[in-house]
């Protein structure tokens, strides 16, 4: 019975040993498993990433050669192409776009000056804005719920609202 009972505790200890060796085993796995979908994550990012940049980069290798191509055309009559993000370095990921107006003669006086200084910001701004809604998803999901909510109060305030009607005095004693 003593021997028997002795090789109980050796068949348990054996059962022991093995299930920790494949339980360290087990949790080595998968402590490598999450490491590699963790790099694999990190490779596919950088890549997306880098893909973006090189479409963005050939739409606007697209548009300058469209518009050199447009621009040899126009420069006989006189008119210069202004290509700001090129300009100011500010941004190799800006994409040029046409402009309203040429900075030729961006020294001329008046409304025209003014008009043009007006529109070339606008552009700048609304670039930006595009280029910020399309990097962050979920700034682009808050506009579109701000816009519905605010068309939604428009429309309340519109079809609620009921001006007071006066009598034909516009005096308060009604003389």
């Amino acid at each position: 019975m003593r021997v028997k009972d002795r090789e109980d505790d050796i068949q348990k200890l054996r059962n022991q040993l093995t299930n920790k060796t494949l339980s360290s085993s087990h949790t080595e796995l998968e402590n490598r498993l999450h490491q590699l979908t963790e790099t694999l994550i990190q490779k596919q990012t950088m890549l997306e990433a880098l893909s973006t940049e090189k479409n963005s980069l050939v739409f606007q290798l697209e548009r300058l050669e469209q518009q050199l191509k447009s621009g040899q055309g126009s420069n006989v009559n006189g008119t210069a192409i202004n290509v700001p993000a090129l300009e100011n370095n500010e941004g190799a990921r800006l994409r040029s776009v046409p402009v309203l107006f040429g900075e030729m003669d961006s020294s001329s006086a008046g409304m025209y000056g003014k008009v043009r200084k007006a529109a070339n910001t606008i552009d700048r701004f609304s670039i930006r804005l595009g280029i910020f809604l399309r990097r962050y998803p979920i700034a682009r999901v808050f506009v579109i719920i701000y816009m519905a909510l605010l068309h939604i109060w428009v429309m309340i305030v519109l079809l609620t609202y009921t001006p007071e009607i006066h009598s034909g005095s516009s005096r308060p004693d009604g003389k």
